[in-house]
């Protein structure tokens, strides 16, 4: 990669982090550079984003489940819909997700029949 294109891309990359910065900032009411401070790539657990403000509350599904029905005005349970769960085949079990596409194009439309004779 060329100089030039390095530095266009890291741009690109720094317009990005500082529009996520802003975004973040405003969000939480944070000064800009209180977020850009934390901001540099690192992985946080949890209880750190809670302790430097970026996130109010720690919890699971569950718990996200129940706060967005309260937000949302849901009285009692909050009934929620998953989506179906795509069975495994086999070739994906096997060779991967790759390779059972190949597979899949490979076989699509193969069909195996039985044919028989009546008696005479």
């Amino acid at each position: 990669m060329e100089d030039e294109e390095k530095k266009l891309i890291q741009a690109v990359i720094d317009e990005v982090n500082n529009q996520f910065i802003k975004a973040v900032a405003e969000g939480r009411n944070l000064k800009f550079e209180d977020v850009k401070a934390i901001a540099d790539g690192r992985i946080l657990t949890g209880s750190q984003a809670k302790e430097k403000g970026l996130v109010d509350e720690l919890g699971g599904l569950q718990e996200a489940i129940e706060l967005s029905a309260r937000m949302a005005g849901i009285e009692g349970k909050p009934e929620v819909i998953y989506p179906e769960k795509k069975a495994l085949s086999f070739w994906k079990t096997v060779f991967g997700e790759s390779i059972s596409k190949d597979f899949t194009e490979l076989f699509s439309g193969f069909r195996v029949m039985y044919l028989t004779s009546k008696p005479d």
